[in-house]
């Protein structure tokens, strides 16, 4: 194998340098116990399970028109606390430049569960976890269930995270615009899949 020239490796070298290294994008939490629901707000839980290709980093945002306010970013086995006032809601995860939304409706004082779901070639979808029916995969009764919460840690978003989310602002826009199309597509009763009602919180978890 022949040596690359000098000007070559130089070249490399120079373009290693330029590329931006991405922030820390959350801290563990010293406190891993998940606190309870302030007064008045319903509490979200984001849930990334991880391993393989499903741990990709997955970004979080709540939607209110075009705006979009940054909840934090979750890698694998991690789990992040969004306390929402109650009402409907509108969600979005951006994960390798692909949206995907979630619809709420929540109410004060509950907690509920959000899971951060591979979908193979489209990141990661927002898929609602129910207390009971639906797919059983996606509810408080899948065995699975307690073992996610156990092996997930509790993390913060970081003021780099929140920096970097404003310095790839088109990174964002072009993802929600491809995940607002997909979803004003769906049909009722995939948008319905992907909703989480009020009657889907899940105490004592």
């Amino acid at each position: 194998m022949k040596l690359l020239r000098l000007p070559s490796v130089l070249l490399l070298l120079v373009l290693a340098a330029c590329v931006a290294q991405p922030p820390q994008f959350f801290t563990v939490a010293p406190d891993q116990t998940l606190p309870p629901p302030p007064a008045g707000q319903a509490q979200i839980v984001f849930l990334h399970l991880g391993g393989g290709f499903i741990a990709m980093l997955g970004h979080v945002y709540e939607l209110n028109g075009e705006q979009r306010q940054y909840i934090g970013t979750l890698g694998a086995k991690t789990k992040l606390v969004h306390n929402a006032a109650p009402g409907q809601h509108l969600f979005m995860s951006n994960s390798a430049g692909f949206g995907h939304i979630l619809e709420a409706d929540v109410e004060a004082g509950k907690r509920y569960y959000v899971l951060l779901r591979y979908v193979h070639g489209r990141g990661q979808q927002l898929r609602p976890i129910r207390n009971a029916g639906g797919n059983p995969e996606f509810t408080a009764g899948n065995p699975q269930f307690r073992q996610w919460l156990a092996e997930s840690q509790l993390i913060n978003r970081t003021a780099e995270a929140e920096a970097w989310q404003s310095q790839y602002k088109s990174f964002n826009d072009d993802a929600y615009a491809r995940g607002w199309k997909e979803w004003q597509e769906k049909r009722p009763d995939q948008r319905a899949e992907l909703t989480l009602n009020r009657e889907d919180s899940i105490q004592g978890f």
